[in-house]
C-alpha cells in the first residue's frame, strides 16, 4: 500500500525532527515543539494501527453473480381503481378507501 509507506516516511520525518530539538535554545519553545511532535507521532502510530485492523476485517457486503430479485420488465399499474366522486367535496375517490382523501368524509 503506497499510502502506508508515505505514513511511515512521515513518522520517520517527525522522529528526525524530534532528534533535532536539542538545537533549539529556548526551553519553552523546545518543550512546546516536543509535545507537538510526540503527539503527531502518536497519531501516526494510531492511524497505522487502524489501517492494519481495517485490512484484516472482511468486507461485510456480499457480491452475487445473479440479482437477488428478478427485475420484471412488465409495466407496474396502480392497485387503486377510481370508483367515483365524493358527495361532499366532489374529489375523485379510490375504490380501496372508505373516506375522501381531500375532506375526510366517510362514504
Amino acid at each position: 500500500m503506497s499510502d502506508d509507506s508515505e505514513i511511515v516516511n512521515f513518522q520517520r520525518w517527525l522522529q528526525n525532527r524530534l532528534d533535532q530539538l536539542s538545537n533549539i535554545d529556548d526551553l519553552n519553545e523546545r518543550t512546546r515543539l516536543e509535545k507537538r511532535i510526540q503527539n503527531a507521532i502518536q497519531e501516526c502510530i494510531d492511524y497505522r494501527t487502524s489501517l492494519e485492523v481495517i485490512s484484516q476485517v472482511q468486507d461485510p457486503f456480499v457480491v452475487r453473480k445473479n440479482p437477488v430479485r428478478v427485475i420484471s420488465q412488465d409495466s407496474i399499474s396502480s392497485p387503486t381503481v377510481v370508483d367515483g366522486k365524493c358527495n361532499s367535496c366532489g374529489a375523485v375517490m379510490a375504490e380501496d378507501l372508505q373516506f375522501c382523501p381531500i375532506c375526510g368524509k366517510y362514504e
